[in-house]
């Protein structure tokens, strides 16, 4: 069987609304919130999503290196505490515990940290994908950044897909809140895209090779469905580290113009 035979049957055929034609892109994710199966459960588990997308890509795509998953939120003692190691866990996204050098951590607090995690759900948002992921914390070794960074807040490209399609990165440093868009042409050119009420980065921007390498390995994982965005790390070794999936970005929350966001939602059908 193919990777791409293997992967089809987790497409995401959601019932359209009347409207659904001239809905825009952030308004369709919205509609989606609620309507994922269990199906989608192992893409959205920071642990299992890891194993598929290297099952998907192979050599074309390195993962950060999982040290130990815990066992429990008390599964956690000073030894841990390596400074070139994070904190993550399965089930959300940004529930992240940064393990910085020279600090005497108090692991009651740690543990108390994780366990707030692990009630934490994104039901609230009604993003049901999630409800199937079993809470779990991992510590992954931290990715020296391209920028020489290795601060566990390497930057981010997330690379919003329709139907394997690249068609538009964000590069993110959420740590400082810096965000720089662009839409991906179909050469793989980068144009600029001005978001209202957001101040201009001038992040570095990785050579054409590594950027392209990155678009083709998000064509091979996001071929299995109808709209995602894939999350990438560049290594200073330029290396393609794998982040995660997210079907429901913000939750639906507006990000593009409404000339844009109309534009996009027309692309998926």
């Amino acid at each position: 069987m193919s990777i791409e035979d293997k992967y089809t049957s987790t497409k995401n055929y959601f019932p359209r609304p009347e409207e659904w034609s001239s809905m825009m892109l952030f308004q369709k994710i919205t509609y989606t919130l609620p309507l994922f199966t269990e199906a989608f459960a192992p893409y959205v588990d920071k642990l299992e999503a890891k194993r598929i997308a290297k099952d998907m890509a192979g050599d074309l795509l390195d993962i950060p290196q999982v040290i130990r998953i815990l066992k429990d939120t008390d599964d956690i003692t000073k030894d841990d505490m390596n400074s070139q190691h994070i904190i993550k866990a399965t089930h959300a996204s940004g529930h992240n515990i940064d393990i910085v050098a020279n600090v005497n951590y108090n692991m009651h607090w740690i543990k108390q940290m994780l366990k707030r995690f692990n009630k934490s759900y994104h039901l609230h948002l009604n993003e049901t994908q999630y409800m199937y992921v079993k809470p779990r914390f991992f510590i992954e070794e931290k990715i020296k950044c391209y920028t020489n960074n290795i601060s566990g807040n390497a930057i981010t490209f997330m690379i919003y897909c329709i139907y394997g399609k690249p068609l538009t990165v964000i590069l993110t440093d959420r740590n400082l809140n810096r965000y720089r868009h662009f839409i991906i042409n179909d050469d793989y050119t980068l144009e600029q895209i001005a978001i209202e009420n957001q101040i201009f980065h001038d992040f570095i921007i990785p050579e054409a090779k590594h950027m392209n390498k990155m678009f083709d390995i998000a064509k091979i994982l996001s071929k299995p469905f109808e709209f995602v965005r894939v999350d990438f790390y560049l290594g200073a070794d330029d290396k393609i580290y794998f982040s995660e999936w997210t079907f429901t970005p913000c939750a639906g929350e507006q990000i593009y113009s409404d000339a844009l966001e109309l534009s996009l939602g027309k692309l998926w059908v």
